[in-house]
């Protein structure tokens, strides 16, 4: 058989083989549709045209323009939703859950007063945070974090000394004193600053 008439067959074949494979589909969707009551069908169609009547409402310039910027933010997406994934396996995400309801609970009992003063603190909150930061509270407190972790690390597996020793080196260790001195000082101005009768 030549090469032409092969050809021939063979698309024959195939059409035959396509128009079975159509006629199966045809026939499991009929088996399917007849095997279905009255109010299955109207429940079907009925979502079908919903289906299309979202898709036409989706069919927008509008909608078109924000699903090519959501296309161009997909990695951003993707990198949002891991952080998001992270914050729901470590129980984070719970917790914020929780929070956004306790927010939404005090501004739905506030009065506008209430929130005033609210805001007022939080203002004050971050202007004495700022103060704190500007002084070089921030070194100061992760010094101090940072030496708390180096003595409870140093006196994990020791024996506790005795108060006699611990005076002794109280009067013998200069780093000591110094820090003493430094801790009595800033009692006396944190007495200052409270106002506290003497």
């Amino acid at each position: 058989m030549s090469q032409p008439a092969q050809n021939v067959v063979h698309t024959v074949q195939n059409d035959s083989e396509a128009a079975g494979k159509t006629n199966q589909l045809l026939g499991l969707i009929n088996a399917a549709i007849d095997s279905m009551d009255a109010s299955v069908v109207q429940n079907l169609v009925s979502t079908v045209v919903q289906i299309g009547e979202v898709a036409d409402e989706l069919n927008t310039p509008e909608m078109i323009e924000l699903l090519r910027e959501v296309q161009k933010a997909g990695k951003n997406l993707q990198s949002l939703i891991a952080e998001v994934n992270k914050l729901q396996e470590s129980g984070a995400f719970d917790v914020l859950i929780e929070l956004v309801g306790i927010v939404k609970s005090v501004k739905d009992s506030s009065t506008a007063g209430v929130v005033t003063d609210i805001l007022k603190q939080v203002v004050e909150l971050v202007s004495m945070l700022d103060q704190v930061l500007a002084l070089g509270g921030g070194k100061l407190l992760l010094g101090m974090i940072n030496s708390l972790n180096e003595a409870i690390e140093e006196n994990k597996n020791k024996q506790p000394k005795s108060m006699f020793a611990i005076i002794r080196q109280l009067n013998s260790d200069p780093d000591i004193k110094k820090s003493v001195n430094v801790l009595v000082s800033f009692l006396k101005k944190f007495s200052a600053h409270l106002n506290l009768e003497r």
